[in-house]
């Protein structure tokens, strides 16, 4: 199994290397900011989605062994989240608080992606068995409940901020609106 999760990781880093190849090889990319700010943000949202799925899939499958690609996905998660919000305070706004405010005024829907990234801070920092047996399970449990705000979040950004074709960010609020209902129902039925 661990040469599989090694595979994934690695598969996990080829959207990076396409963005990296083509920004730096290629002549195709006008403005590298918009691509930089579209690439991460599309891939941080398929790796939060593919997270959100793990717990569901190995409940339905009755697989164990799929536990551990719930962190392998998200940490490329996170690793893409930070990827996008660099772009946005450092290559569009240079870190300059009165810019990134602008930035925000300009864009309301930013605030949606600025607060899940926070959200997730705390999950990649507590991410681990060791962090398990630091905090104890209830504990950790309740901070890593932090992805679904956070994932709800992403979700309407980028339904928000996409103006042409709305399909695809209706269809990842429809996923993450389906994968978080199964865990309440789940969770419903629980205490019943």
């Amino acid at each position: 199994m661990r040469p599989f999760r090694w595979f994934i990781g690695i598969l996990s880093f080829l959207p990076l290397a396409n963005m990296v190849y083509r920004l730096f090889f290629t002549y195709d990319v006008a403005d590298p900011v918009k691509f930089l700010t579209k690439e991460t943000g599309v891939w941080a949202i398929v790796f939060m989605v593919l997270t959100l799925s793990i717990t569901p899939l190995r409940q339905l499958t009755g697989k164990p062994w799929l536990f551990p690609f719930r962190a392998i996905f998200g940490r490329f998660f996170f690793m893409y989240i930070f990827g996008h919000a660099m772009v946005f305070f450092a290559l569009a706004n240079a870190f300059n608080p009165a810019d990134i405010i602008l930035s925000i005024q300009k864009s309301k829907p930013i605030i949606f992606g600025l607060i899940a990234f926070l959200m997730v801070i705390p999950l990649m920092a507590t991410t681990g068995h060791r962090m398990i047996k630091k905090l104890g399970l209830a504990k950790w449990k309740r901070i890593h409940s932090l992805i679904y705000p956070a994932s709800v979040l992403g979700a309407l950004q980028y339904l928000t901020v996409v103006k042409k074709d709305i399909s695809t960010p209706i269809l990842v609020f429809f996923i993450v609106a389906t994968l978080l209902g199964v865990r309440a129902c789940k969770h419903y039925l629980k205490k019943t």
